[in-house]
């Protein structure tokens, strides 16, 4: 006689699955939240009867409850029942949402990063720079290179770097005495991003404006004509040639610049600021010495 203990196994764990997944949904997730189901069920039960059937031997159960866990909030339970499991985008990023509930973000980020979620590893990232923008700097950093690391497809890189140098330019400014290191380390992340991905306008733009914030006003230049190029009427673009121009003396290419400017913001609803634009003084003293506009 044949031996089909397997298929009790088998039959098992889909049980176990089954009663799970259906526990999480009573209990912690959309169902759970119906006020027409009842109460009663409310408890451990879910974790109780995959102790007690031995389901919880089974990756994809313990996977089930380290997510009921995790709705439920607790994270040291959903740590437990994830510990030994083998690496994947599930397990990462329960493993990342269990290492940002007990404050651990460098571990989050990076969990987040594995499993592909880059949603939300950014998402952690832009909720502390408001409090820090310098942590925030070096989650992000630290994202962008895992990036490399992982090798990531180039959009991904792209996108990483780029937000690693606008969190670097945060902190230039909140740290007046640092600005020029991590204006110059802004820089070199926005050169990374068009590197990776050199059709993203925002991309040159970003080069565009910390290439003269740094005060390499043909590098800004360069930079923006690209930006014009990839985006034909790119409003920031074209003030951002206005600016470089008069930044390197021509005058006339400066206000031709900011006529194009100009009607592509009419066209597009808009008003130009270079003040709000983010120019520095300089800038805004040689576009204004040019054309009136930037005083």
């Amino acid at each position: 006689m044949r031996n089909y203990w397997w298929i009790g196994v088998v039959a098992l764990a889909a049980v176990g699955l089954a009663i799970v997944q259906a526990g999480s949904m009573a209990l912690f997730g959309p169902l759970g939240r119906d006020p027409s189901l009842a109460r009663s069920v409310a408890g451990t039960w879910p974790f109780d009867a995959a102790r007690a059937t031995g389901a919880d031997r089974f990756a994809p159960v313990r996977v089930e409850l380290a997510r009921a866990a995790m709705l439920r909030g607790e994270p040291a339970r959903a740590a437990a029942l994830l510990d030994g499991l083998p690496a994947g985008a599930t397990v990462d990023d329960l493993r990342g949402q269990v290492a940002l509930a007990n404050g651990h973000l460098d571990d989050a980020v990076a969990y987040f990063g594995q499993a592909g979620d880059v949603v939300h590893a950014e998402a952690t990232i832009d909720g502390v720079a408001a409090r820090d923008p310098l942590a925030a700097y070096d989650l992000g950093a630290a994202f962008a290179r895992d990036a490399v690391r992982r090798n990531e497809p180039a959009p991904v890189r792209g996108e990483a770097a780029w937000r690693a140098g606008q969190r670097a330019a945060l902190v230039a400014a909140a740290r007046p005495a640092q600005a020029a290191r991590y204006n110059a380390i802004a820089l070199a992340l926005y050169q990374d991003a068009v590197r990776d991905d050199p059709s993203q306008e925002a991309y040159l733009l970003a080069v565009g404006l910390a290439s003269i914030i740094t005060g390499d006003a043909a590098g800004s230049l360069a930079a923006y004509r690209r930006a014009v190029a990839v985006v034909p009427d790119s409003v920031d673009g074209y003030l951002g040639v206005a600016v470089s121009e008069a930044r390197l003396g021509d005058c006339a290419a400066a206000r031709t610049a900011l006529a194009a400017a100009q009607t592509y913001a009419a066209h597009q609803h808009r008003v130009i600021d270079p003040g709000v634009a983010g120019y520095d003084a300089p800038s805004r003293t040689a576009l204004g010495r040019c054309s009136g506009v930037g005083t």
